[in-house]
């Protein structure tokens, strides 16, 4: 951490583009505790010199947790940190009632962008579940974030109001020998025998190639590369699902 704030973020990862630094939650949803608070948490943003920084927040660890209690902690913790600094960006969250109230909470205070978790318990009771509360955070006029979340199932008709996500199934799918496609997950490698994943069909395996032709890549070495897949899963994320407004 002090060689971070001493070089700051950018040069300690050896990225000039925009960085977004992470509150931890998920963390906490895991069951660790967390070693600092949000006020610590805003002060090593602007030390580091993060681009952004998400508000500390407390994923729901069921969908039960949807109660004003709830959401008046996290919007504390929003609160905190805007006095801080102007990186911080407030989190809301699925199931939908505990999102329509945070909303209301938020909606007397002013920001541009705004960061969507708690969609992975949700997505338990179905993807109906959670299309309702990706829709209703979508249309808000701020930019939205995805925490933790990318589905090409729910993304038609989303694209446009989606700012950016991030999560871990682009890393996950390429350790099982799986590509993202924008028609879902296919298996590509020996890998995983039993995997869930079909093979791709004769038009996946051409966008397949358009794709790895764009990323410089021979389509071969995705059959035994993890970090040729990983590479080829985040830039369909990126580029063809969820594309910056």
């Amino acid at each position: 951490m002090e060689s971070c704030v001493r070089k700051g973020i950018h040069d300690f990862l050896g990225f000039d583009g925009p960085i977004m630094l992470d509150s931890g939650g998920y963390q906490w949803l895991r069951g660790k505790k967390l070693a600092y608070d949000a006020t610590s948490l805003a002060r090593f943003a602007n030390q580091c010199e993060a681009d952004h920084v998400m508000a500390l927040d407390y994923p729901p660890r069921n969908v039960r947790e949807h109660g004003r209690k709830f959401a008046l902690k996290n919007l504390r913790s929003f609160q905190e940190m805007d006095r801080i600094t102007d990186r911080v960006i407030p989190v809301v969250h699925a199931p939908l009632r505990l999102l329509r109230i945070e909303m209301k909470l938020l909606s007397r205070m002013s920001f541009r962008s705004l960061a969507f978790g708690g969609l992975l318990p949700s997505q338990k009771g179905g993807l109906a579940s959670t299309r309702p509360a990706l829709e209703e955070v979508s249309s808000s006029k701020v930019r939205v974030h995805l925490l933790g979340f990318a589905s090409p199932s729910l993304s038609k008709g989303l694209s446009k109001t989606i700012r950016s996500v991030d999560f871990a199934g682009w890393r996950n799918a390429a350790a099982y020998g799986y590509i993202l496609l924008p028609s879902g997950y296919r298996k590509v490698s020996a890998r995983n025998h039993y995997g869930h994943a079909r093979r791709p069909s004769k038009d996946e395996r051409g966008t397949i190639r358009l794709i790895c032709k764009r990323l410089n890549l021979n389509p071969v070495v995705l059959n035994h590369r993890f970090a040729a897949r990983a590479i080829f899963s985040a830039y369909v994320v990126s580029k063809m699902l969820f594309r910056p407004s």
